[in-house]
């Protein structure tokens, strides 16, 4: 059962693993917007686009720990963390082409385990001890998993004989295949997303629903 009154302040050890985890996840993303800017002579415009979007979602980490919040602090962690997972995979491979792979690689450890540790304490926060919302959520992120092995597929490098096996398979059957592919990764990534935010929202209207009853 979902609580039903909106916390305003995380717990000091939640506190502190997010400020700890939104710190090292904004530095590391400034540094990798550092590289975008000054490490190939030459500005790397997806890195240096998508970096910033990651360190913004450290520093929106560090505002949600120390709070108040007007909004619920899990919601605003898990948003900060799937953006910033995304946004640093982006710009991972947007720049590995250019910059050195293995520095890359080192900061894209960085933000991926720092967006896990303020994903999965945004879901703790939430969850509690409800196994049936940590099993949807569990779904979820499997869901997810396949949708991201997909998108892998279609813009990794280790992935190259796969797309050349499916070019050619025909004119005709090439685009079939693609389509089906992409519906169905639309369908998982739909599904993933539904199952992993509707405790957060659920959590949301019990705050709303509690506030209300107060103000009556």
């Amino acid at each position: 059962m979902m609580p039903r009154k909106m916390q305003t302040k995380l717990p000091p050890a939640a506190r502190w693993t997010a400020l700890l985890a939104g710190g090292g996840l904004a530095i590391a993303s400034l540094v990798a917007t550092a590289m975008a800017v000054v490490g190939a002579g030459q500005l790397v415009w997806p890195m240096l686009l998508f970096q910033p979007v990651a360190a913004g979602a450290g520093v929106a980490a560090v505002l949600a720990a120390l709070g108040p919040q007007r909004s619920a602090p899990p919601l605003a962690l898990a948003v900060a963390a799937g953006s910033a997972a995304i946004a640093a995979f982006l710009g991972y491979t947007g720049g590995r082409n250019t910059l050195d792979p293995g520095t890359l690689g080192i900061l894209l450890g960085v933000q991926g385990a720092t967006s896990g540790v303020i994903g999965l304490l945004a879901v703790a926060l939430v969850l509690g001890r409800d196994r049936r919302a940590w099993l949807r959520v569990g779904l979820g992120l499997a869901l997810l998993a396949i949708g991201a092995a997909f998108a892998g597929v279609g813009v990794l490098e280790r992935a190259k004989p796969v797309r050349d096996a499916l070019a050619s398979t025909g004119p005709i059957l090439t685009p079939a295949i693609g389509l089906v592919a992409f519906g169905v990764f639309m369908a998982v990534v739909a599904a993933g997303v539904h199952l992993v935010i509707r405790p957060f929202e659920a959590r949301l209207d019990a705050a709303r629903d509690a506030a209300d009853a107060d103000s009556a």
